[in-house]
């Protein structure tokens, strides 16, 4: 998506093994950052004229946030690009994997928690659903997910039902086990896929 008038910036949907389940990573921001402030969100910002690409951004970001060692990360590929309504960013989604959990040192200026969501607690669900927020000075209903106490909402959840819809397939067929690292075949990568333990 090309539009002058947005800020390119990029996120790292990160997925790794736990317990035998697949897990995305989340982060709730903090009420200290400049843009929606307490959301939970992807690592990732705003490109900056240093970056080489929109996948440095995202990678970069990652490790400023979260402390996150990018080198380990296995990119599998992008989703579509996803506008925000309220700040003007463009988002660049990148899908990466990490064959067990990752070891974080957050940014707390930045960075309030992560939320580790195994990713059958909403393939297996009528996800999204429509929640009830107060947003830009009003009561809306917006299209979210609701996990662990928080609201999963905004382009974080656009990102989610984008990744799933992929996931599923002609077929319909749920996410299961770690079928997002054979994600390579369907986010158009040159490689196919490691085989899951």
């Amino acid at each position: 998506m090309e539009d002058a008038s947005l800020v390119p910036s990029a996120v790292l949907l990160l997925f790794y093994e736990k317990d035998r389940r697949l897990h995305l990573l989340l982060t709730k921001r903090t009420d200290r950052v400049a843009h929606h402030k307490g959301q939970m969100s992807f690592p990732g910002g705003a490109r900056d004229p240093a970056d080489r690409s929109l996948l440095a951004t995202a990678l970069r970001e990652s490790a400023e946030e979260i402390g996150l060692r990018t080198h380990s990360v296995e990119i599998l590929g992008a989703l579509d690009d996803t506008p925000t309504v309220a700040s003007n960013y463009i988002i660049t989604p990148y899908v990466g994997y990490l064959s067990s959990p990752p070891e974080l040192t957050l940014c707390r200026e930045e960075v309030d928690e992560v939320v580790e969501l195994p990713l059958d607690a909403l393939s297996d669900s009528d996800y999204p659903n429509n929640e009830f927020l107060v947003c830009d000075g009003g009561p809306q209903r917006v299209p979210g997910y609701r996990y662990d106490g928080h609201i999963i909402w905004g382009a974080t959840a656009r990102l989610i039902s984008q990744f799933l819809d992929l996931m599923k397939g002609e077929a319909g067929a749920p996410v299961a086990g770690c079928a997002a690292h054979h994600s390579t075949l369907v986010l158009g990568a040159d490689t196919p896929g490691t085989q899951c333990p």
